[in-house]
C-alpha cells in the first residue's frame, strides 16, 4: 500500500499549480526591511508643458482601466497617460502605458494585494543589487508601475530559432536565473519570501497529472513510484525561485542578455524548478535535442544546490515530465467541447492549429525526457500513445 495516495481528479484543469496551492501569500516583515537600497527608481519630473493628445477615456481598449491608470500616473509621476497598449492581450490587467511626455511604463494590477506587495518588494530588492529585472517606478499598494524593458521576448526568439540561436538565447536565460539565485542567497531573499509548493496535497496533485490526462484521453497510464517521487520532489531546503520562469516572461535585450519580469508568483522552493519551467514550456521547439542536452549538462550543477549530479538530473527529469503534463492539461482544458479551434480562440492563438502543434511538441519532448530516468521510463510508450490520441481530439 502506497504511503502517498494521489487523488484522481475529474478534470484536467489544475488551477492551483501556478499559485503553488496558495490563493494569496503572507509576507515576512523582514522582506521589507532587507538592505535593498532605494525602494523605487527616481520618479521623473514632468515636462514643463505637455498636453495629452487623446483623453484616456477615449482609448478604444478598456477605457475605464486606462483612465484609472492615468490618474494613478498623474498622482505618482505628475504626468498622465496618452494611450495604452496590451501586448499580452486586452483581457490582462497589465499593459504598457504611453505617457503624455512620450515615455513608456508597464502598469500591473495583480490578483491579490499580497501578490502585488510581494512583487514590489522583490523587484525593489533585486534591482537594487543589479539583478536582471525591471526597476520599480511607482507603487500604490495595488498597482505597480515598472520599467518597460527593451528587447524581444525569449518565446518570440525561440519560434523557428536555429540550433545555435536556441542554445544561445536559452543559455542567456539560464545565466540570468543563476545570477538572480546567487543574489537571493547572498542578500537574504531565500529566507524571507514565502515557501511555495510545499503542501502535501499540492505535490500529490502534481504527481497525479499523468493519471488525470490518461483518464481524460482514455489512455490509462502506467503507475508511477509515488512514494519515491514524493520524497524526491518534497521541499526540504527552500531556495528563492522565480517559479513562473517561462520564455514568455523573459526579455532578451539588444546586447543578448536576458531580463525577467512578472514576479508575483515567486517564492522559495527548489532552484531546479526554474530550470524546468524554462526548458519544459510549449514555446520551445522540439527539434534541438542535442542543444537541449548540452544546456542541461552545462547548467545542471549551477541549479543543483548541493545535490549530486545523479540526484539533480533525476529531479529535473521527473519534475520536467510532470510540468510538461501540466502545460498539456492547460491546452486540453482550452479545447473543451470545441476541439483545437476553440483552444486557439481561448488561448488567443493567431495561427490556426497552433494549440495542437504546441500539444504535440509537449508530448514529443515529454517522451524524450521520461526515457532519461528509470523513475519515469515506463511513461515512454504511454506518451507515444498520447501523441496518436491527440491527432483525433
Amino acid at each position: 500500500m502506497s504511503q502517498h495516495q494521489p487523488r484522481h481528479y475529474d478534470t484536467v484543469h489544475f488551477p492551483a499549480y501556478l499559485d503553488s496551492g496558495q490563493s494569496d501569500v503572507a509576507l515576512s516583515p523582514a522582506l521589507f526591511s532587507l538592505p535593498a537600497g532605494s525602494r523605487e527608481m527616481d520618479a521623473p519630473s514632468p515636462p514643463e508643458a505637455t498636453e495629452i493628445s487623446a483623453p484616456p477615456a477615449q482609448d478604444p481598449t478598456r477605457p475605464w482601466l486606462v483612465s484609472a491608470y492615468s490618474r494613478i500616473c498623474d498622482d505618482m509621476l505628475g504626468v498622465g497617460v496618452r494611450h495604452a497598449e496590451f501586448p499580452g492581450g486586452d483581457h490582462r490587467a497589465s499593459c504598457r502605458l504611453v505617457l503624455a511626455d512620450g515615455r513608456r511604463v508597464i502598469a500591473s494590477r495583480r490578483e491579490t494585494a499580497g501578490r502585488a506587495q510581494l512583487e514590489h518588494a522583490v523587484l525593489t530588492h533585486l534591482h537594487s543589487h543589479n539583478a536582471p529585472v525591471p526597476g520599480v517606478i511607482g507603487f500604490n499598494g495595488l498597482v505597480l508601475l515598472q520599467q518597460d524593458l527593451s528587447g524581444t521576448k525569449l518565446a518570440t526568439l525561440l519560434d523557428g530559432a536555429s540550433e545555435a540561436d536556441f542554445e544561445k538565447h536559452l543559455g542567456a536565460a539560464l545565466d540570468s536565473l543563476t545570477a538572480i539565485h546567487r543574489i537571493a542567497e547572498t542578500t537574504g531573499l531565500d529566507r524571507t519570501v514565502p515557501i511555495i509548493g510545499s503542501h502535501p496535497d499540492w505535490l500529490l496533485a502534481l504527481l497525479d497529472r499523468t493519471a488525470v490526462i490518461g483518464g481524460y484521453l482514455g489512455i490509462p497510464c502506467p503507475f508511477l513510484p509515488v512514494d519515491a517521487l514524493f520524497d524526491l520532489l518534497e521541499v526540504l531546503k527552500p531556495r528563492f525561485v522565480k517559479w513562473d520562469a517561462r520564455p514568455g516572461n523573459a526579455m532578451i535585450a539588444p546586447n543578448g542578455e536576458a531580463c525577467w519580469f512578472d514576479w508575483e508568483h515567486c517564492g522559495a522552493r527548489n532552484r531546479l524548478d526554474d530550470m524546468a519551467w524554462l526548458l519544459c514550456d510549449e514555446s520551445l521547439p522540439s527539434d534541438h535535442p542535442e542543444a537541449e542536452e548540452r544546456l542541461i549538462d552545462r547548467y545542471l550543477p549551477l541549479f543543483a544546490d548541493g545535490r549530486s549530479t545523479e540526484e539533480a538530473h533525476c529531479y529535473l527529469r521527473v519534475y520536467g515530465v510532470l510540468h510538461f503534463c501540466v502545460r498539456l492539461g492547460r491546452l486540453l482544458d482550452a479545447c473543451g467541447n470545441g476541439g483545437w479551434e476553440q483552444a486557439d480562440a481561448v488561448l488567443e492563438k493567431s495561427t490556426p492549429g497552433a494549440s495542437r502543434a504546441e500539444a504535440l511538441r509537449l508530448v514529443t519532448r515529454a517522451q524524450r525526457w521520461a526515457e532519461r530516468t528509470d523513475y519515469t521510463r515506463m511513461l515512454g510508450g504511454w506518451f507515444a500513445d498520447v501523441t496518436q490520441r491527440l491527432q483525433t481530439v
